[in-house]
């Protein structure tokens, strides 16, 4: 079984993708785009509330 790593860092770029840093030091390349046509994530689409993303770990 593959563990879950938690996501540690998020950077948001223009073109709606999210360039996300995991606890192993991972980075990965994550296209909203696709996603902007469902809920909830259609409320994101030209949204400044995108570039807001960050991520949180829980306590």
């Amino acid at each position: 079984m593959e563990m879950l790593l938690d996501v540690i860092s998020v950077i948001t770029h223009d073109d709606y993708t999210l360039e996300l840093v995991f606890e192993n030091g991972e980075k990965r390349i994550f296209d909203m785009k696709p996603l902007f046509d469902k809920k909830p994530f259609i409320k994101l689409s030209n949204s400044p509330l995108f570039f807001k993303a960050s991520a949180r770990t829980a306590p």
